[in-house]
């Protein structure tokens, strides 16, 4: 082989390793998830990813406000309401009990207005514990909504 085709070979090789490479760099992570360490951050949002996510849904009686969350190992329905809020920029506050971590309001929606309270609900059921205590991994879809008491 001459030497010029020989060039022309590694100049077309290389042409194509760049492209793979440029291509599976399009897959990576969008910024808002790009302060997470590598090994904490899900898949890129889309259909056929939605199975990475932590789907976080806050339904006020009003607005419903729905934000697919990359899970982070050992972390909290609590920590998922957190990291929301900060990607999100709305409020929310806690009260600490013996029993564990209460949500008092979100978005300036407080618990016992008009006998409504803030329930946690995991893949469509009332939680059996506090958000604070509720492991969350990809594929749930995590709920808090204000409703009145069930109790």
């Amino acid at each position: 082989m001459k030497k010029s085709q020989l060039s022309m070979l590694v100049l077309v090789v290389s042409a194509l390793v760049s492209g793979v490479l440029m291509y599976s760099m399009s897959a990576l992570p969008q910024p808002e998830l790009a302060a997470l360490k590598p090994q904490d951050r899900g898949k890129v949002a889309g259909a056929e990813t939605q199975g990475y996510y932590v789907q976080l849904v806050i339904d006020d009686g009003n607005d419903i406000t729905n934000q697919n969350i990359s899970p982070v190992p050992g972390q909290t329905a609590l920590q998922t309401l957190e990291r929301a809020a900060k990607l999100k920029s709305f409020a929310y506050e806690t009260k600490s009990y013996s029993t564990g971590v209460l949500i008092e309001s979100i978005n300036g929606q407080k618990n016992g207005t008009n006998n409504k309270y803030w329930i946690l609900y995991v893949n469509g059921e009332s939680a059996q514990v506090g958000a604070d205590q509720q492991l969350v991994q990809a594929g749930d879809k995590i709920e808090f909504r204000f409703q009145e008491s069930i109790f």
